[in-house]
């Protein structure tokens, strides 16, 4: 059963029930918090130190490693969050104060670089570009838009993981694996076709977050659109989608 916690800006973490010492822990540092004597520092000494659970541990280090796998862990967001509430509670900040700074919608930022909404939802929800929850809504720095601009360099964008939650109202074909089904993700892949009635996309790797959605169903990543097809070409070309050429003429 998972839990959620409510971060400083509104975001929800959902996390799994811990096993007790994680559990004592996670407790811990959320009293601190709320303890006007302890301060920042002393949370980052704990969080940081051989005692928290959810870090590496190993070596002759005093302080525990922060690998992927630790920065992948929503537990770790939580205590993330949980020392952001110290340091605004500590620098006397209202909410008002912190939150300032995020004006813009999730529509107005996507006009401003360039992209569609739903990348830059993609880069929200996967904590490449920070916001905060105003009325239910996101909102944006605009100062912070630097990150959703296409890298310079040249070259073949680097493949990352492709995922998806799929239906009736949403269907994906992956370059030499066929039609997928459910919510699955590909970590390995080239080529896809998305079909959503009679639209076709065909994607490949990108180098920023898009997203295709349809109802409850979704295609996030990121991946640029390489072909759109409508009506009866967007079907045929999902038919032929993945499929080897027949040879032509043949041994006899």
């Amino acid at each position: 059963m998972s839990r959620i916690h409510e971060t400083i800006s509104g975001r929800k973490i959902a996390f799994p029930d811990q096993d007790e010492v994680t559990d004592a822990f996670i407790r811990l540092v959320k009293a601190m918090v709320e303890i006007p004597d302890v301060t920042e520092e002393t949370m980052i000494a704990l969080i940081y130190g051989k005692k928290n659970p959810i870090l590496e541990r190993g070596g002759m280090l005093e302080w525990g490693r922060v690998s992927r796998r630790v920065l992948g862990d929503p537990r770790y967001l939580v205590l993330m969050d949980l020392l952001a509430r110290k340091r605004v509670a500590e620098d006397h900040l209202g909410m008002e104060v912190v939150s300032a700074p995020f004006t813009m919608t999730v529509t107005e930022a996507s006009e401003s670089v360039g992209v569609t909404p739903g990348a830059i939802r993609v880069a929200i929800q996967s904590r490449k570009l920070p916001a905060w929850v105003r009325g239910g809504e996101y909102r944006v720095d605009p100062l912070t838009l630097g990150v959703m601009k296409e890298s310079p360099h040249r070259g073949r964008a680097k493949i990352r993981p492709l995922k998806a939650v799929l239906g009736p109202e949403l269907r994906l074909k992956v370059d030499g694996r066929g039609e997928l089904e459910g919510e699955v993700e590909v970590d390995r892949w080239f080529r896809a076709a998305v079909l959503g009635g009679e639209d076709l996309v065909l994607i490949g790797p990108g180098r920023q977050p898009e997203e295709i959605s349809a109802g409850a169903c979704v295609v996030s990543g990121w991946f640029r659109v390489i072909k759109q097809v409508s009506g009866e070409g967007a079907v045929e070309t999902w038919e032929r989608f993945g499929k080897k050429p027949e040879a032509k003429g043949g041994a006899r």
